[in-house]
């Protein structure tokens, strides 16, 4: 039997017998949950400046947290233009500008740290960053050490303070010791007291994960690692989005539908009927186009409501085989 609060959601929709394909084709385009694509770091990607010089102090909204990064524009001299410069030769990941920082030295623990100052996030929410870095082809060393920390405070420019703090996300991955950009992404939930984002290398000299690519004792960084960094952004990833339709047969393409995420807090399935074929629990939120016995489902159109923290969303799946 169909409850009336599902019968009336499903009323309210159009969600009735037999609806013909042409309304199917126009709900694929409204019954995506919205995906949030507004970058939350003001002046993400350096473009806005006060002046055209190498001074970090004229990139607008952000600071200088330790020593002395640098700013490449176009619109700059040779020594900090675009695309060569006194530090590297290369066009930037997004706009005229980008921002470069030393942030390895061998046999000590110096380097350099960003930070701006962003809107406080909202207590619970998924986070996504993401920015480039790419290796200054002056550069003797490179390494995979790279972070981004969230804080509530400002940590000032003593360098011991900034290895006593935790960044929420971390670069995992290999880096390639080539000069070229390569993304840095991450994700975290928000504690709601972030007003901060620091970028730079937390980690210890000693546990510092470097390479040596080059023995050439002229360059400007002969000792040590120099990277330039493009395109930061910050957005809120709540942004599962239901497939309109999916084809679970085993060939291993589309065989699932995982609605596990953070804000997902259930999920109801109902056939064309309204009788409910599945329903999630607190560790299981895969559907494989079964029932709740375990037996295939037939082709056909099916209806969800995904229960999040404030409301809840419906829309429609169509399961081919």
């Amino acid at each position: 039997m169909l409850n009336l609060t599902k019968y009336l959601t499903l009323f309210s929709l159009g969600f009735l017998p037999r609806i013909k394909p042409v309304f199917f084709i126009v709900f694929i385009l409204f019954s995506r949950i919205s995906i949030s694509q507004n970058n939350l770091v003001p002046n993400g990607s350096f473009e806005k400046h006060d002046s055209c010089d190498c001074s970090f102090n004229n990139v607008n909204d952000w600071f200088i947290g330790i020593v002395s990064p640098d700013y490449f524009n176009e619109c700059t001299s040779s020594v900090c233009g675009i695309p060569s410069n006194g530090w590297g030769n290369i066009n930037p990941k997004e706009g005229q500008a980008y921002i470069g920082e030393a942030l390895w030295f061998n046999n000590s623990i110096s380097r350099e740290f960003i930070y701006t100052k962003i809107d406080t996030l909202e207590k619970g929410d998924k986070y996504c960053l993401s920015f480039y870095i790419s290796v200054s082809n002056q550069s003797a060393y490179y390494c995979n050490n790279i972070s981004a920390l969230f804080t509530n405070l400002e940590i000032g420019s003593t360098l011991i303070n900034y290895f006593n703090y935790q960044p929420q996300i971390t670069n995992v991955n290999k880096l390639k010791g080539e000069f070229d950009w390569q993304k840095i992404e991450g994700e975290f939930i928000a504690d709601g007291t972030e007003q901060f984002l620091y970028l730079g290398n937390f980690t210890q000299y000693d546990q510092s994960e470097c390479y040596k690519i080059s023995d050439n004792d002229t360059m400007i960084f002969s000792n040590g690692y120099y990277a330039f960094i493009d395109d930061v952004q910050l957005v809120k990833c709540n942004n599962w989005v239901s497939p309109n339709v999916f084809s679970p047969n085993n060939d291993e393409l589309n065989d699932i539908i995982d609605f596990n995420n953070h804000y997902v807090k259930k999920v109801t399935i109902l056939n064309r009927w309204g009788n409910e074929v599945f329903c999630s629990s607190e560790t299981n939120k895969i559907w494989n186009g079964k029932d709740k016995l375990g037996n295939d489902l037939s082709e056909g159109i099916y209806y969800y409501l995904i229960e999040l923290e404030n409301e809840t969303k419906t829309g429609f799946i169509h399961l081919m085989r």
